[in-house]
């Protein structure tokens, strides 16, 4: 569903983004570019459930070489 504003949170900061801006990779895609360093928690505004605890991952190439991974949420209307 694009134009859902999703709040994201860390300690001493906060952000927003909506969803539906890169059309091209679905109505109801958005992203954010996460820190290595921070903890965050998202939400859909105004209330949505909370999603706590996520950091960016570490994963391995075929090398096991590692590189900074990424989270995929996906909310679903009820």
């Amino acid at each position: 569903m694009p134009g859902v504003e999703v709040i994201v949170e860390w300690t001493g900061g906060r952000d927003h983004f909506f969803t539906g801006l890169k059309p091209e990779l679905g109505l109801g895609y958005g992203d954010f570019e996460m820190a290595e360093e921070l903890t965050y928690s998202v939400f859909v505004a105004p209330d949505g459930p909370v999603t706590d605890g996520l950091r960016v991952p570490v994963c391995q190439d075929a090398d096991g070489a590692p590189y900074p991974g990424s989270w995929r949420l996906t909310y679903r209307l009820r």
